[in-house]
């Protein structure tokens, strides 16, 4: 609603997300309802494609779409999204010796060849880690793959526990490492 359609989603004064949105417009009015009527057309079909996307990407585990990153290309001279995974699982190793932030890494990228994140690559990370949760993996595991993305920017704030801080360290050293001449 707010990256793609501009629209304030509403909550309640205890801050829970209410089933109303805002939109600002440049008009003088829309006494007859059209505006809003093609607001809620085009955001009721947005949801609709998002509860799709979660319902068919739920039927193949993230763990079975580790292959599928063999044909996603990260960057010609450093391979598909696999090699990076397993490069990045090995720089997990060597960091901390642990089976959470071993899962996570393995885990890490598996979103992009979800049907939700191709559609919307905003998400890529965060789907991984909502799928991850959803299949019951431990909050350490899911929340490491929800926020290894973080920080993005200087605003965004640090993964919240420490696999998922090294899992972000790691995931960028090898980007930064691979990108080196």
């Amino acid at each position: 609603m707010r990256h793609h359609q501009k629209y304030f989603a509403l909550t309640d004064a205890g801050g829970a997300l209410q089933p109303y949105f805002l939109t600002v417009l440049n008009t003088h009015g829309d006494s007859e309802g059209n505006i809003r009527k093609g607001h809620e057309k085009v955001l009721r079909a947005r949801l609709e494609d998002g509860a799709f996307f979660w319902a068919t990407d739920k039927k193949t585990p993230l763990e079975d779409r580790l292959p599928r990153l063999d044909h996603v290309l990260f960057q010609e001279k450093l391979g598909s999204y696999r090699e990076k995974t397993e490069r990045v699982r090995d720089l997990c190793r060597r960091l901390l010796p642990d089976k959470d932030l071993e899962t996570a890494a393995l885990l890490s990228k598996c979103d992009l060849t979800t049907d939700m994140v191709r559609e919307l690559t905003e998400l890529q990370g965060l789907m991984g880690g909502l799928y991850a949760r959803e299949e019951g993996y431990p909050e350490a595991v899911w929340k490491a793959v929800y926020e290894h993305y973080r920080p993005s920017s200087l605003d965004e704030a640090s993964p919240s526990r420490l696999t998922g801080a090294l899992l972000s360290i790691a995931d960028k050293l090898d980007t930064v490492v691979g990108a080196l001449p």
